[in-house]
């Protein structure tokens, strides 16, 4: 009697599947910048009002508050000026470094120039983003030039771990 065991087909893979254009990778890499960036950027803002509450107190106007932030202390004004300033200097380069990272690891034929491009394109939305609330403002270059930077470090990053 013969075997009559049901076999399933198997199917041949391709050899290589089709890279992505490097283009792509520029705007994948700009996604996962704020994908990474805005909850590390939540984070700050709730340690900056956490700090600044227990620090300032809670001061809403500008007078007062320039008061109160005249009064402090040597150490109490170097915590006000980190969280209000490294503290989301350093998550916009955490989440450039990220996205970066991420498209020189898994970005195929992209590489570091790629990676700074996804950054510099993150700080350009970001910028806009910044101008259509506030107005003009030279300082939101600094988001281009930061995530630009971060996200070059991350996508060489990358590369080595391919």
């Amino acid at each position: 009697m013969a075997d009559k065991k049901r076999r399933l087909v198997v199917l041949k893979e391709a050899d290589e599947a089709e890279l992505r254009p490097r283009w792509q990778w520029i705007g994948f890499g700009a996604f996962a910048v704020f994908l990474a960036w805005l909850p590390l950027a939540w984070l700050a803002e709730a340690l900056k009002r956490a700090a600044f509450t227990r620090i300032v107190g809670a001061v809403t106007d500008e007078a007062p508050l320039g008061e109160a932030l005249s009064k402090l202390a040597g150490g109490e004004r170097a915590v006000v000026v980190f969280v209000t300033v490294a503290l989301p200097l350093l998550t916009m380069a955490a989440g450039g470094f990220a996205g970066g990272f991420l498209v020189g690891r898994y970005g195929g034929e992209a590489r570091a120039r790629e990676a700074a491009l996804a950054g510099a394109l993150a700080g350009v939305l970001a910028a806009g983003l910044t101008w259509q609330k506030d107005g003009f403002s030279l300082g939101a270059f600094v988001a281009v030039a930061l995530l630009a930077g971060a996200a070059f470090l991350g996508g060489r990053r990358g590369l080595r771990k391919r």
